[in-house]
This record gives structure tokens, sequence and C-alpha cells, in this order.
């Protein structure tokens, strides 16, 4: 990793206990093109009208993972490839944690119980692609998570993340985007994304969402709702299309992440779905320590 992160992340063991079969495919495509360079090229892309079913076909290739996908899983072509699925639960956890699928919907088995954002049950450089939907939002460290996916893919390999944009969802109140600063001083302080977490419950739409009194919850009152089954749906983090290039940029520059933005889609107005890849195997021998709730 770069110096800056560098100095913060820790270094964990990995112990591989996710044996991957080998990809079909004998080098890291390159997909026809080249890395967005600016903001006006991310506009371009995401005039683009693309669904996530045309996009999963044209990037998603070989054996990778899928973060939470639960009943919503990415539809991919399963001709020579393979998606393991993860999740923080096995089934009959999820099962109680969230109660049966909408109907209509079935829920995925579980193939791997891990952390979606450290996914220290894979190697590094062992996969062709991380499926993260509505998935980053939600996280402490979004830095940490994209060194994460970046460490256990192999040069070239994809990350794809489909992202709410704030301004066509119940965000559309709050400030503004998370800056880049923001996600740059989580990185590596369990104690400062601790801080965060508590003090974003307390914003009033949290507070709206619980159905309290009042025009901000208390301290007390936000510990006391982050116990409860609605806290996992909190956005900890809010995006724009302009942010999350920004991220990316920031993730590569000034984190060492070895990662560039292809392309994004605004295809259903209310998220942006981002195909980033990574350029070159991480170096760093271990998983990115990780402090979730």
């Amino acid at each position: 990793m770069g110096h800056v992160a560098g100095a913060l992340l820790v270094a964990v063991a990995v112990a591989l206990e996710v044996e991957i079969p080998p990809s079909t495919s004998e080098a890291a495509p390159t997909y026809g093109l080249k890395p967005v360079q600016s903001e006006a090229d991310l506009r371009i892309c995401g005039a683009q009208s693309v669904r996530r079913k045309q996009l999963s076909g044209k990037y998603i290739r070989g054996v990778g993972v899928e973060i939470g996908a639960k009943h919503t899983p990415l539809p991919v072509d399963r001709r020579g490839n393979r998606v393991i699925y993860v999740d923080h639960k096995d089934d009959a956890g999820l099962a109680a944690q969230f109660g049966a699928a909408p109907a209509g919907r079935e829920r995925l088995h579980v193939d791997v119980v891990d952390d979606g954002a450290a996914l220290r049950k894979f190697a590094n450089s062992s996969l062709d692609f991380v499926i993260a939907n509505h998935v980053l939002e939600h996280l402490p460290c979004a830095l940490c998570a994209l060194a994460a996916w970046a460490r256990v893919l192999k040069p070239g390999g994809i990350i794809f993340a489909a992202i709410p944009s704030m301004r066509h969802t119940f965000d559309k109140d709050r400030a503004g985007p998370t800056p880049l600063a923001h996600h740059l001083a989580d990185l590596g302080d369990p104690a400062r994304v601790a801080r965060s977490f508590l003090e974003h419950a307390m914003e009033p739409h949290v507070k709206e969402a619980a159905g309290l009194p009042g025009a901000r919850m208390t301290r007390d009152q936000a510990a006391a709702f982050l116990a409860t089954p609605a806290a996992p749906g909190l956005h900890l983090h809010t995006f724009t299309p302009e942010s999350i290039f920004e991220l990316v940029v920031g993730a590569a520059t000034r984190a060492g992440v070895p990662v560039a933005q292809l392309a994004a889609s605004r295809a259903n107005p209310t998220e942006c779905v981002a195909i980033i890849q990574v350029t070159r195997a991480n170096s760093n021998s271990g998983a990115v320590a990780f402090t979730g709730r």
C-alpha cells in the first residue's frame, strides 16, 4: 500500500478457507476501455442508459464473489462464470434477522460467512470480480473496503458497485455527499469511525425512521437504535456519481489502493453503477483491519 495508508492499516494474517476454482480466462481482460480521466468523462459515462444486467454481461467474467446479495443477486451469465455468495450470517441467521424473503423471491444460499468489508477468508489476488451492490454506503470505512476488495482481486479484476445517488433517495436533505477528506480520516482510525457512526445515527432523518419525537436523537436514543434490526439500513456515507469518482481517485492517489474507474451508469436515477478495475496486484500481504459495528 502507499505510504499514507501504510502507516494506518494493520495487516492481519489471511487464512485461506475458500477454495477458488481456476478461472477460464487466461489473461486479465481490458474491455477495450480507458480509465475515466476526469469528471467530464464521468458525466459522459453517466449519461449512458445501461441496465445492471447489461453491465454484468460486459464486465463479470471468471470466478468472484457477491456481497450481501440476499434475494436480489446481480444477474450473471453462468456459462464459464461462478459467483460465490458472501454474507455476514448463514442462511438461518439472515432469516432470523430479516425474516422471510418477499413474495415471489427466494433468498440465496450463503456460500461463505465472512465480513464483506474485509473478505478475510479469501487469499490475495484470488478472484476475478467483487460485486457489492448497495453495500459501500453502509460501511463505516469505505476506503478500507475498497482496499480489501482490491487485495483479493487479480490485476484487471473488477469491482462492480451499485451505489445510491443521494439526490434521488431519502438522503437528499442531508448536507451533501461524504467528502474525500472524511473517508481519508476514517482510514485506520476505529475510534473516529465509531464516533461518526453514533453521530450519524443522531441525524434528523434517522430519528424520523425510528419514529421518535423531537428534532434530533439523543446519544442514548441513538445508541439504543443501533442495537435494533433497523440499524443495518443506515447510510453511513452518502454519494453522488461525482463523489464516487473522487473516492476512487483518492483511493489510488492518496491511499495507495491500485484501482481506476472504468465506467459509470445511471440507468436507474436512484443509483450509480461504478465499474472499478484493479490496475495491479496489491502488494499488501494481509487484509485491511476493519472495525465495524
